[in-house]
């Protein structure tokens, strides 16, 4: 018992514990260094005889050095495969919101119309001062990191079907934009596409 008492156990084996512990916590950062202190310590223990202890926690180590490294090789490259397709279903959902968006401001821009012989509104800030449109925060283009003005062509009428009213900015990642078009059809078209249709019409898309 005393003898057992005298045991000391190595400083690799706590190592290769807290190691593989931590593991779970830092991205299986230290499930390798687990591995290797684990068998390190379990050597030196063996080659004590009885001298030095900590062989379990040694050996949980080296157990849970493995389980990590293991789910590492699993849930990295799940990761790095599924974290595009969430980029792209949050910019399809910041989209969809957009667009949502873009047809309130429509339908205020309607109203102010009919009001005013077909003639839409100067500018966008007379639809929120005349009372056509109560959320001033809908005259932008908003994403998580910035909220863009939509660009918006005065000067037409509610006969200008094909006309181009409201622009988005361009989406970087996708080279996309968002119109809506005085007939009230919202679409997303590549940059070419809304360059030609905006040139038709004697604009510019900035």
């Amino acid at each position: 018992m005393e003898e057992a008492q005298k045991q000391e156990t190595p400083g690799l084996a706590t190592t290769s514990l807290v190691c593989g512990i931590l593991g779970f916590f830092t991205c299986f950062l230290t499930g390798l260094p687990a591995i290797i202190t684990g068998h390190l310590a379990q050597s030196k223990i063996k080659q004590s005889q009885g001298t030095l202890g900590g062989a379990g926690k040694a050996l949980a180590g080296t157990i849970l050095g493995y389980i990590t490294t293991a789910a590492s090789i699993i849930v990295l490259p799940l990761a790095a495969l599924t974290t595009p397709a969430v980029f792209k279903a949050l910019e399809r959902a910041e989209r969809t919101t957009n667009i949502v968006n873009a047809k309130e401001i429509h339908h205020g821009l309607f109203l102010y119309a009919i009001e005013n012989s077909d003639q839409f509104p100067p500018d966008l800030d007379t639809l929120v001062t005349s009372g056509h449109l109560s959320d001033s925060s809908l005259l932008e283009y908003k994403t998580k990191k910035t909220a863009t003005p939509w660009t918006y062509y005065p000067g037409l009428t509610t006969k200008d079907n094909d006309s181009i009213l409201l622009a988005s900015p361009q989406l970087d990642h996708e080279k996309k934009r968002i119109l809506l078009f005085v007939n009230g059809a919202a679409k997303t078209e590549d940059e070419a596409d809304a360059q030609a249709l905006a040139k038709k019409q004697g604009i510019t898309l900035p």
